[in-house]
C-alpha cells in the first residue's frame, strides 16, 4: 500500500501529463513537470480530469471507500487539496468528479486504463 502524500502527488502529476499529451496542451516546466504559476487549473477540465484520476488511483490503491474518503478530507484540510478555500459551488463539482474517478477506479486495471 502507497504512502498517502506521496500516492497523491505522484497521480497528479501524470493527471496533468496526460492531460496535456491527450487532451489540450498545458505549460510545462523544463524538467517536464507543469508549471503551476503559468496555468489555471482549478475549476476546469484540467481540474476535473484531474480529481477523477487521483480518486481513480486511490481506488486502485486502496478501495472506493477509502477513496471516498481521502476525497472529502481533501476538501476540508487547508492546503491539503486543491479547492479547500473555494466556494460550496466548486466543492461539489470536485466531489462529483471524485465520484466519477472512483467508478472508473473500480473497472481499471492499471492507471493507464484509468487515464485512457
Amino acid at each position: 500500500m502507497s504512502n498517502i502524500l506521496t500516492l497523491k502527488e505522484e497521480a497528479e502529476k501524470e493527471a496533468y501529463q496526460y492531460f496535456s499529451e491527450h487532451i489540450r496542451p498545458l505549460i510545462m516546466k523544463e524538467n517536464g513537470e507543469v508549471d503551476l504559476l503559468k496555468n489555471v487549473l482549478w475549476d476546469n477540465d484540467a481540474d476535473a480530469f484531474r480529481h477523477a484520476y487521483v480518486s481513480g488511483v486511490y481506488t486502485l490503491e486502496y478501495d472506493e471507500k477509502r477513496a471516498e474518503w481521502l476525497g472529502i478530507i481533501q476538501e476540508h484540510i487547508p492546503g491539503g487539496g486543491g479547492s479547500s478555500p473555494n466556494s460550496e459551488a466548486s466543492k461539489n463539482m470536485d466531489y462529483w468528479n471524485n465520484e466519477v474517478g472512483r467508478k472508473y477506479g473500480s473497472k481499471a486495471k492499471s492507471r493507464q486504463e484509468l487515464a485512457e
